[in-house]
């Protein structure tokens, strides 16, 4: 799925018009038309401005391979910092 077919997923899922979030990004309609059918590319800045429209995440559009990522314990593991032979750590 594109990310062009993420914003008119969200769009529908929200129940708003096409012509309204237009509007709201200051767009024209047929640039917002084209994205929505896969004619064109979104711009960074069109993004950000869709996704602050309808309120979500831009991960929500343009997922990243870090929004799968888990969060690790924040306490150090002692073991990940002991000083191996021949790591040039000899001196720590």
């Amino acid at each position: 799925m594109t990310p062009n077919d993420r914003l008119k997923n969200e769009i529908d899922k929200q129940g708003r018009k096409y012509s309204w979030i237009a509007e709201m990004a200051c767009v024209p309609t047929s640039t917002l038309s084209e994205i929505l059918n896969n004619k064109r590319k979104m711009t960074a800045n069109e993004v950000v401005k869709f996704c602050n429209i309808l309120s979500i995440p831009a991960s929500t559009i343009v997922p990243t391979k870090f929004d799968k990522c888990e969060i690790m314990d924040p306490t150090p593991n002692e073991e990940l910092f002991k000083n191996e032979p021949g790591s040039g750590c000899e001196n720590g």
